[in-house]
């Protein structure tokens, strides 16, 4: 063998790897993000009765809100800091991806990070309100 096929064949194996993997990369981004998205929406369908039974209207409760998110992150298995702010709820998800082809070369794992954010809202004949 060459060590003009070696390198060659090792370029190939990284350029092939980076393709691979860079696209898993970018999938294992957009189910963070999904499972961000889903938590925060998770945490903001918890409702503070209190202030419904007391005509206040709609509002979230913060730990039940808190702690429904906590339990989705915790359904799924991935790290995750939930907080809400006035009737917001924020997740951000923290994960990693360990490359497949580039991991063979002793790249990885990858950090995964993702942000999210459900807002309450009231919707009256179509129209928030």
């Amino acid at each position: 063998m060459t060590a003009w096929f070696a390198t060659v064949s090792f370029a190939l194996v990284v350029i092939v790897g980076l393709v691979l993997d860079g696209g898993a990369q970018l999938h294992a981004e957009e189910r963070a993000f999904g499972i961000a998205a889903q938590a925060a929406r998770t945490g903001g369908q918890q409702l503070d009765t209190a202030a419904v039974v007391a005509s206040q209207g709609f509002a979230v409760d913060p730990d039940q809100a808190v702690t429904a998110a906590h339990q989705y992150l915790a359904d799924v298995g991935v790290d995750g800091t939930v907080w809400v702010d006035d009737d917001q709820v924020h997740v951000v998800v923290n994960d990693s991806y360990t490359p497949v082809v580039l991991g063979m070369l002793g790249f990885g794992p990858f950090p995964v990070e993702a942000t999210a954010s459900a807002r309450l809202i009231r919707v009256v004949g179509g129209a928030e309100g």
